[in-house]
């Protein structure tokens, strides 16, 4: 086949755009590195209470990361920490052992999942070109990339926001 032939076909481009998409996250994340956090408030928190949850004791954190100190085990702290990401993150732990680089996949995996709902609401609410070029423009957008690597529910929350849109 042409070049040309393949870069007119929306199935090439869908995948070639996926591929893009998870090279890029994956050299972010291996450049960081995955034994360690990104942000040091929220994802340390996370990850946190989601260790907890995994050893059995509920949705509770004991380490004041803005402290830098361990204090004995309290309920959550604040309310700005919803703990569904938290049992989520516990859930993956289950399966696949705890551990930093488990926590930082899933929202690796949430990431590709909602750069490939992006196509689908823009191929549904305009054409498969729109739905390519926002799946593209999602893909290399650098907010997305760092959150994507990252302990933090923005990117699980955003898949399941456009799960309810399309």
């Amino acid at each position: 086949m042409k070049i040309q032939t393949l870069i007119k076909n929306p199935k090439f481009l869908f995948i070639l755009i996926i591929l893009l998409a998870v090279i890029i996250r994956l050299f972010v994340l291996l450049s960081i590195g995955t034994n360690k956090f990104i942000f040091q408030g929220d994802e340390p928190n996370y990850y946190n209470v989601a260790k907890n949850i995994y050893e059995g004791k509920g949705p509770v954190e004991n380490y004041i990361w803005n402290l830098w100190f361990n204090h004995k085990t309290i309920m959550h702290l604040d309310d700005a920490y919803p703990s569904l990401f938290s049992y989520l993150l516990a859930g993956v732990f289950y399966l696949f052992k705890e551990s930093i680089f488990v926590s930082k996949l899933v929202s690796f995996i949430f990431s590709i999942l909602t750069i490939i709902l992006i196509y689908f609401i823009g191929k549904s609410l305009y054409n498969k070109k729109v739905g390519l070029l926002s799946m593209f423009f999602l893909s290399i957008n650098p907010t997305h990339i760092i959150y994507s690597i990252s302990t933090m529910r923005e990117i699980v929350f955003s898949f399941f926001i456009f799960i309810f849109i399309l």
